[in-house]
């Protein structure tokens, strides 16, 4: 038996052989070994698990839910942490309440994809993310534990659709604000495309001679009301995106490093709930649909590429990590390569294309 530093995990683990097996213990009930004192401490009680599994076997699952939440926090920002912890009491630890390690097999994890597939795309990728690593936590503390999960099923393309404003709507979305700073707010998000978090984290000084720099984003943590910047999602989402005279010449006359979109909160900013207030009033009184915080960021994509503007370029005025995001998701907007072959076929002047050629199919 020996204990050993995990630099992956940033935690101890212990490793033992019993009855010519490998068997792997990365924590106890109270959480992860962060310390090797911690491990050693805890070999004596794995070596009675190994010796009379049926004690542990029989344990529901939900009792190690504390420990793997901290297990979990381990080397997550904040924000990542907050949305998987959310996830997992909401969707994956009701599935395992009252339900034995023991119980934890192939069967039994086939009924907890069925439950899940009823979740979006999007929800239930986060989902089995999180259920993913919720049973490999329980397979370190009892290793017969099945790590098997269905693939999610991917829902339909009819529900991966989004809604948008065109040029025309937005203008007249825009028409009906009277209030400066809310003017500025939505030119930003749909010019510029720029995640909620992104905009809501601008600062005057943000607004500079050689264009826009956006540079963090703003996290919150609805439960408690709190809120703090960050880094922006992937590094691509740093980026100086050039002047467009639609947005600077809404910039008032302001200077310093205040928010540009401040809350009645000294120094914070306005939350998410406070923007989508907005848009309900505001395409009530343009007498459009209401879209999403996101769909301005869609509208955004959707007039660039619509207008011809390269992929290439979209990918990168938006801060995606690369092309095939901007492709998977506005792949929809593009025409069609068959199409395009064709158009380009029937583009050919016959009597400038040199000798046609005739093909005749040859008798076996």
């Amino acid at each position: 038996m020996a204990v050993y530093y995990s630099k992956s995990r940033g935690s101890w683990y212990i490793r033992v052989s019993y009855k010519g097996k490998e068997f792997y213990c990365y924590s106890s009930p109270d959480g992860p070994f962060l310390k090797k004192r911690d491990a050693l401490g805890y070999e004596p009680s794995f070596i009675l698990l190994l010796g009379g599994r049926s004690s542990v076997s029989v344990s529901d699952c939900s009792s190690f839910s504390e420990a793997f939440l901290k297990d979990l926090s381990l080397g997550l920002k904040a924000s990542t942490f907050y949305g998987e912890r959310l996830d997992f009491l909401a969707h994956v630890k009701p599935l395992f309440d009252g339900v034995p390690l023991s119980s934890v097999d192939r069967y039994f994890l086939l009924g907890v994809g069925s439950s899940l597939e009823g979740l979006s795309l999007a929800s239930g990728t986060h989902v089995y993310g999180v259920c993913r690593k919720w049973l490999a936590f329980l397979n370190g503390i009892l290793p017969s534990v099945s790590v098997y999960l269905p693939v999610h099923k991917r829902a339909s393309s009819a529900s991966r659709s989004y809604s948008f404003y065109t040029l025309d709507q937005f203008l007249l979305f825009l028409s009906c604000i009277k209030d400066e700073d809310d003017s500025l707010l939505f030119s930003v998000l749909f010019y510029y495309g720029l995640r909620i978090g992104e905009a809501l984290a601008l600062r005057w000084c943000d607004f500079r001679d050689d264009g826009l720099h956006v540079e963090r984003s703003m996290c919150f943590r609805n439960d408690k009301g709190e809120q703090y910047a960050s880094t922006p999602k992937t590094s691509s989402s740093v980026r100086v995106l050039p002047k467009v005279d639609a947005v600077w010449r809404l910039l008032p006359d302001r200077h310093g490093s205040g928010f540009c979109f401040p809350s009645s909160r000294e120094g914070k900013c306005i939350g998410p709930s406070t923007v989508r207030r907005k848009i309900s009033e505001y395409s009530s009184a343009a007498g459009l649909k209401p879209i999403r915080i996101h769909e301005f960021r869609h509208s955004c994509a959707t007039f660039l590429i619509s207008s011809g503007v390269p992929v290439r370029n979209v990918s990168k005025w938006l801060g995606h990590s690369s092309e095939a995001i901007t492709l998977k998701v506005y792949s929809h907007l593009l025409p069609s390569e068959k199409d395009v072959v064709s158009d380009f076929i029937n583009g050919l002047d016959p009597g400038k294309c040199g000798k046609s050629v005739v093909w005749k199919n040859k008798k076996p």
